[in-house]
């Protein structure tokens, strides 16, 4: 009988990739850590640019290519 040409190939989940994926999660960025040191250290204004600036590249980045 002929199938789609799709095989089930699913394995069980490797213990270490939920604990990989939570610690990733969880870890904060350098924006995180940078934002609000540079608020509390300086002005509101250089903490807005910091922020900002944490979220600029992201948010600029381009769409990808189909």
């Amino acid at each position: 009988m002929a199938t789609s040409g799709t095989r089930d190939t699913a394995r069980p989940m490797k213990p270490e990739f939920p604990l990989t994926a939570l610690i990733v999660c969880l870890a904060p960025g350098t924006g995180v850590i940078r934002t609000p040191t540079t608020a509390l250290g300086g002005t509101a204004r250089r903490g807005l640019l910091a922020a900002l600036g944490c979220s600029r590249p992201s948010a600029l980045r381009p769409a990808p290519h189909a």
